[in-house]
């Protein structure tokens, strides 16, 4: 494989933006285990004086994640954070606005792999948070794991996360005056094992915590769609079945968080390595759902207003696909009133017909991809069921050039031509 090397002659700007992001990748996944070594060592060496101190303040501070956390303003007005939005570069959308009386609930969809555009968005000053939402406080929900590592743990809280956990969420939301926001990212560290390029798959069928939180505490739920996020790193393959997606879902349940296999560009060339690829991501705020509060909510209650909110997320993914995922669907997709790629039915029930399918045209290595107009058909066409099964996965159907396959229509799933290497790119919803 022949390496493509970034020319020398790069501007400094975007050398401070590739060094912002490498210590921010280094950071969430070496720095941990660097602070729990040297604890560690601290205590083999009887460095009695440094961390009897810590050990003992961390006995009186270790709630402090689950009431609130401690930010600070200066760290998170560092100018590193500046120039790791403007690598990608990161933009909040606002669609809607908010009422500061009210506090709220942001789903933010999808997980990706390390969940760049949360960050970014919601633990920086260099967003436009505060300039789209005045009055308005977030706290982006992270998993109670990494609130565990001594001094990881305050670095962490500095940018503002709390943790994930019930009464976390509640400490937010029972604040009074309105203006609180609990960002938290629904699919979880199991939506991250299917973050692949060009693909969408969101796990929140099933979860329906966030909806219960909302009606006890009346705060107001407002999907989140976070386009781009997926585009940043490539997966080991590892589709539903295989021995890989096996072992990193034991491992996940084991471990509480998963590890997806992900890979990207190096510091100083483009084919591999552990720096994600500099992608737009543009996180659109959608609109609002008023709830009422309801301190003893019912499953009806629960399932009515968890349905009310799958719509929403459906309506925002419609409203901005064309803007910032793809940029021109396939004919009979918007004039037709068609479905979103968001299905009910998840992928084992196809969804409910028509939906859409995007056609992307890619290079080689995929990484840039634009749409391709492709022609639907209206037929079904005998097909092997390996056939079937990669047109769910979202992989590339097609490699030979010129050559034109028909998917079949059956359990009246949308289909398009492919022509030469293209990859489907649908949004599905698994529980």
């Amino acid at each position: 494989m022949k390496v493509e090397f970034a020319p020398l002659n790069i501007p400094l700007a975007r050398r401070l933006q590739t060094a912002a992001v490498l210590q921010w990748v280094l950071s969430f996944l070496l720095l941990a285990q660097v602070c729990l070594g040297i604890i560690v060592l601290l205590i083999i060496y009887n460095y009695w004086f440094l961390y009897i101190p810590y050990l003992t303040w961390l006995y009186f501070d270790w709630q402090t994640p689950e009431q609130g956390g401690r930010r600070s303003d200066w760290v998170r007005s560092w100018t590193i954070w500046r120039y790791f939005k403007d690598y990608f570069p990161i933009q909040l959308v606002k669609t809607w606005d908010l009422d500061p009386s009210h506090n709220y609930i942001f789903g933010f969809h999808p997980h990706g792999v390390l969940v760049v555009g949360a960050f970014g968005n919601f633990c920086t000053n260099y967003s436009e948070f505060k300039e789209l939402f005045p009055g308005f406080t977030a706290y982006l929900h992270v998993l109670p794991f990494w609130f565990r590592c001594p001094f990881f743990r305050e670095y962490l809280m500095s940018s503002g996360p709390v943790s994930v956990s019930k009464k976390s969420v509640s400490h937010v939301l029972r604040k009074k005056g309105g203006g609180n926001i609990s960002v938290i990212v629904l699919g979880g560290a199991e939506e991250s094992l299917d973050a692949h390029p060009g693909k969408f798959t969101l796990f929140i069928r099933q979860r329906k915590g966030f909806v219960k939180m909302a009606l006890t505490h009346g705060a107001y739920l407002v999907p989140v769609f976070s386009f781009g996020e997926n585009e940043l790193f490539k997966q080991i393959s590892n589709p539903e079945g295989s021995w890989l997606r096996t072992v990193q879902e034991k491992l996940q349940k084991i471990m509480g968080f998963a590890l997806p296999l992900f890979h990207a560009r190096g510091i100083f060339q483009y084919n591999f390595g552990l720096m994600p690829y500099r992608k737009p991501i543009h996180t659109v705020v959608g609109r609002p759902i008023p709830v009422p509060q309801t301190l003893h909510p019912t499953s009806e209650q629960i399932e009515e207003l968890h349905h009310t909110y799958m719509e929403e997320l459906r309506k925002l993914f419609e409203a901005h696909k064309g803007k910032y995922a793809v940029d021109n669907w396939l004919p009979g997709s918007a004039k037709t009133g068609s479905e979103s790629p968001i299905s009910e039915e998840g992928v084992n029930g196809f969804g409910r017909p028509p939906c859409a399918v995007a056609v992307r045209l890619c290079t080689s290595n995929i990484d840039y991809c634009k749409v391709m107009t492709c022609s639907i058909y209206q037929a079904n066409f005998n097909f092997p069921e390996s056939n079937k099964k990669r047109l769910l996965s979202g992989h590339v159907l097609c490699h030979e050039q010129n050559k034109v396959d028909q998917i079949p229509l059956t359990q009246k799933i949308c289909t398009a031509a492919l022509l030469g290497q293209k990859t489907l790119c649908i949004l599905r919803i698994l529980s």
